[in-house]
């Protein structure tokens, strides 16, 4: 184990520490990382300019050798284990009838959302369902040709 990183700026102080190990400059990471010249500087300067994220943390942690690697932190599970409240999960199925969205729920949802709105935005919903609605194509009688 090279470090332990409890924040993101123990993660910048860890990757600092691990490219002065390397002797590596930033113009070498970049290269080797595949990102822009200049971009891994703005990335370990003190204070950083730029943030790690999902585009550079990755080639980074290649270019500089590391993997990153979750463990559990005992001492900050104790601290935080009577706030956590469990999660109860809901088994999502593939039958379109047990999901959430129903026709029950959409029409609540309309409800709601017609509450929320004034009289008069009320009206311009519902006239453009009208409209829209009298739009459909109708099926009309075929009379054969003489």
């Amino acid at each position: 184990m090279l470090a332990i990183a409890r924040d993101y700026d123990q993660l910048i102080a860890a990757f600092r520490a691990r490219r002065d190990e390397l002797k590596v400059t930033h113009l070498t990471l970049d290269d080797i990382a595949g990102l822009q010249g200049g971009y891994t500087g703005k990335l370990l300067s003190d204070p950083p300019i730029r943030a790690f994220g999902r585009v550079s943390l990755g080639p980074i942690l290649g270019a500089l050798g590391l993997a990153v690697v979750l463990v559990q932190d005992n001492a900050a599970l104790r601290r935080v284990q009577d706030r956590l409240v469990t999660r109860k999960h809901r088994k999502m199925h593939a039958d379109r009838s047990q999901s959430w969205f129903t026709s029950k729920n959409a029409r609540e949802m309309a409800r709601r959302r017609a509450m929320k709105m004034s009289e008069k935005e009320r009206s311009a919903s519902a006239s453009k369902a009208a409209k829209a609605r009298w739009r459909k194509p109708r099926l009309t009688e075929i009379k054969p040709a003489p």
